[in-house]
């Protein structure tokens, strides 16, 4: 008998705000002819989080060779899968089954290919973006007669962790949940053309993909030239990124940037700082300025270089994209992929 256990995460699409600030009268209050924003309450929080936190596990069993048995004693045993959380998460039995942990039990000859579903809800925490976190533990239940017998079907030291999040980072997704298990790759096209919901579209961010591409493969060719450089962000080379919103980490890390590239110690020319057929250029960093490797937080690992300012502006809201539909949080790791071939 071979068993599959599948687990998913569904996420519903449900915006936090933005909300705007109201007056007596009725109309939104303006400052410089925007709608002034306000904090969300508790109840548009809770509404905004609601149906993110559901967690659904298919198992299935195939390949029962029930010719090989001796005797029509299998007849009588009965299958079903059971699903259950162990106590060690945060906050402890964060996931819960919304209708048990057990599906219904059926013979051996209805349960081959037979497919059991089992959903399960995750708690919210208090705490900031308020996570949770759970493992959940797939097991087979065969009984015969008075006598019941469970089977593992995954190793309980080898379990996925589910982590759910409500964060103020994710305000276009605002709940979801993510494995821990791996951590997530940013695809960076290098092609002029790229395709999106069918059509080709120019690739804007092309100059800042294919400037993490050399940072990370060419760094001999990168500014300023500080020595050997080992630059962080590949897979391959099991050197992540990792994501940080404090501002003071941030600052530091512009403050080097621009050290270089406008201040006192700045290695680049007047040429390279001038517009170019009419479009301003920005100083492009790699690692990016919101990771704790960035250019304030190592000696030489770290590349500049002036590129236009739509690329800039796109690789940033791509990056921005990416974070959100990754859920990848404050403290969290992540790689970059651009590719390989950038014509």
């Amino acid at each position: 008998m071979k068993a599959y256990v599948r687990a998913s995460c569904q996420t519903f699409a449900k915006k936090l705000g933005p909300f705007y600030v109201k007056l007596a009268n009725g109309k939104f209050k303006m400052e410089n002819g925007k709608k002034v924003t306000r904090d969300p309450t508790a109840a548009e929080r809770a509404a905004a989080a609601s149906g993110g936190r559901e967690i659904y596990i298919e198992t299935r069993f195939h390949d029962l060779d029930l010719d090989d048995a001796n005797g029509d004693w299998w007849e009588e045993v009965t299958l079903s899968p059971r699903v259950w959380s162990p106590d060690w998460g945060s906050p402890a039995q964060s996931c819960s089954p919304t209708g048990g942990s057990y599906g219904p039990g059926r013979t051996l000859a209805a349960s081959n290919g037979s497919v059991w579903r089992t959903h399960f809800t995750s708690a919210t925490n208090n705490g900031s973006d308020m996570l949770a976190t759970c493992s959940l533990v797939p097991e087979a239940e065969l009984q015969h007669d008075d006598e019941t017998r469970m089977y593992p079907l995954q190793d309980k030291n080898f379990l996925p962790t589910i982590r759910c999040d409500s964060s103020d980072l994710v305000k276009a997704n605002y709940t979801g949940c993510i494995f821990l298990a791996g951590i997530p790759s940013w695809g960076m096209p290098r092609k002029d053309k790229i395709k999106y919901r069918g059509r080709n579209i120019p690739n804007y961010m092309k100059e800042h993909a294919d400037h993490v591409w050399t940072a990370l493969n060419d760094p001999t060719r990168t500014k300023p030239a500080l020595g050997f450089k080992d630059i962080p962000g590949l897979e391959t080379r099991r050197k992540w990124l990792t994501r940080t919103t404090d501002d003071s980490k941030y600052n530091k890390n512009v403050a080097v940037k621009d050290r270089y590239c406008y201040g006192k110690d700045s290695v680049f020319t007047d040429e390279e700082r001038a517009p170019r057929n009419g479009e301003e250029v920005q100083c492009d960093e790699y690692p990016f300025a919101r990771t704790l490797e960035g250019a304030g937080y190592n000696e030489r690992d770290f590349s500049l270089k002036f590129i236009g300012k739509k690329a800039n502006q796109a690789g940033g809201s791509t990056q921005s994209i990416f974070w959100s539909r990754y859920r990848v949080l404050n403290g969290d790791r992540f790689y970059v992929f651009p590719e390989t071939d950038g014509r």
